[in-house]
């Protein structure tokens, strides 16, 4: 079985953002996990409150990735803008990982094999999803 990626430019923007979204949300739940003492009541609100932050997160700064790839563009700039959609997303993805937060004294954040799967996958997706 070989995975195909979608040839639409929506269903492939959408794919791409929702694995980011994706593995936000796998970050949000190992930090809980490690973090569990310091947030003992966190329930299915606080899940839907942080994933509505993260796509805000997604929108602000994957913001001319969006537009890059929603608007049309024909014949020969069709290839120069999927170059200079990747050189916009490779680095948006590794902003929205690697941006360090506030660290608890006690305990790490999120484990950083999962960050950097994620950044490598996502930029694979996005490199893949031009051929």
């Amino acid at each position: 079985m070989r995975l195909c990626l979608p040839k639409n430019n929506y269903s492939q923007l959408f794919l791409e953002l929702g694995l980011v979204w994706l593995f936000l949300f796998l970050c949000r739940v190992i930090f809980l996990v490690k973090n569990q003492i310091f947030f003992p009541d966190f329930g299915i609100y606080e899940y839907v409150v942080g994933s509505w932050f993260d796509l805000i997160t997604i929108a602000l700064f994957f913001f001319p990735y969006i537009l890059l790839c929603t608007v049309p563009v024909y014949g020969i700039f069709n290839k120069y803008r999927q170059v200079i959609a990747s050189i916009i997303y490779v680095p948006s993805v590794f902003i929205v990982f690697w941006t360090p937060g506030p660290l608890p004294v006690t305990a790490p954040l999120e484990p950083k094999s999962l960050l950097i799967f994620s950044s490598i996958s996502c930029c694979l997706v996005s490199n893949l999803a031009f051929c």
